[in-house]
């Protein structure tokens, strides 16, 4: 009987194995088509580095630069200010250390043109009035003292122009960064220029319903994380969350728990906009109000409505048209969420 069962053992191994390998083989198969017709839209994007020549310039080219780039000296401003930021000691150094992590930013200048690709791939397959907005932009680089971009928009995405404030993802260990809160920090990394850019691309099409639930709020930001997931698939998941490997593994592991403690307490219809600040919003942790909090994963109503809006899509065919469209309340109702315990 040991001898029999190890046969039919052996035999039921080799038919999962088989399927296994007929499931990568044909993942693998619809990821190379995928990128051959993205490498088909594929056209190299123009990298104009501002910050540079800014940090290399004199009060002297200042008229040059203002007719260069006037998009960037808005007519208010007076000269002072830019004469200012010219000599600005701070300003020239860190234009070098900008220059020092990223070089010549070829690398980045390539994944930016594919990312460029896949975007326009995924939004031409809606056929929708969106696909007006499906351009060749060009792309300036900035640093945050002459662009006034912020941490949360360091890259800004226009009808023709893409910026980004390089001196926002020099690295978390920088010295530029010392003061910052570790959970902030963690995301000054080159590494998410390119899922950070995927946000910025894809937010225009994802519509906030207008009920004021806790339910809508997760099913929107689910929805965005979903779609970037789609224009830049060369990212994990984690980085799509800006979590760090041990952040998404607590996600993973405790998402019917999580999902539960929502139910239970009756979060999903509740207007109480603390939730947002708990569950959503950027922190260190999420806030159950248990001893456990800091062990958690931050924004961790993302993650519920990420993994909500990927069942929906599964169970619809991936109809991504249907996706966007439907609202946060149907898409509970449709998409048979239940996380495994």
């Amino acid at each position: 009987m040991r001898i029999l069962k190890q046969k039919t053992n052996s035999f039921s191994h080799g038919v999962i194995l088989g399927f296994i390998c007929i499931f990568f083989l044909f993942s693998c198969r619809k990821d190379i088509r995928l990128e051959s017709d993205v490498k088909a839209l594929e056209k190299v994007l123009k990298i104009d580095r501002f910050d540079l020549e800014f940090g290399a310039s004199n009060v002297s080219d200042l008229n040059r630069l203002k007719d260069k780039y006037p998009f960037f000296f808005p007519q208010q401003t007076p000269d002072s200010i830019w004469e200012f930021k010219l000599k600005d000691s701070v300003e020239k150094q860190i234009s070098k250390e900008i220059s020092r992590v990223f070089g010549a930013f070829t690398e980045t200048t390539s994944e930016l043109s594919h990312l460029n690709a896949h975007f326009k791939l995924l939004f031409n397959s809606l056929k929708t009035e969106s696909n007006q907005v499906l351009y060749l932009p060009k792309v300036y680089t900035l640093s945050t003292l002459t662009s006034g971009l912020d941490i949360q928009n360091r890259v800004v995405v226009t009808d023709s122009m893409w910026l980004i404030a390089l001196d926002h993802y020099l690295g978390p260990d920088h010295e530029y960064y010392k003061s910052f809160p570790h959970y902030i920090k963690q995301d000054l990394d080159a590494r998410y220029i390119l899922t950070d850019f995927s946000a910025a691309l894809v937010a225009p099409f994802v519509v906030l319903d207008n009920n004021g639930y806790f339910l809508d709020k997760m099913v929107y930001e689910g929805k965005k994380i979903f779609l970037q997931t789609l224009v830049w698939p060369h990212a994990t998941e984690a980085q799509h969350l800006k979590y760090t490997e041990a952040q998404y593994q607590w996600a993973v592991e405790n998402e019917a728990q999580v999902w539960r403690y929502f139910l239970e307490r009756e979060y999903l219809y509740s207007t109480d906009t603390a939730l947002e600040y708990r569950f959503l919003f950027p922190a260190p942790f999420s806030k159950f109000q248990l001893v456990l909090d800091r062990e958690s994963s931050p924004r961790i109503g993302q993650f519920i409505g990420f993994q909500m809006v990927k069942a929906y899509f599964e169970k619809h065919d991936k109809n991504l048209l249907k996706l966007l469209e439907v609202s946060a309340i149907d898409l509970l109702k449709e998409a048979s969420y239940k996380p495994k315990k």
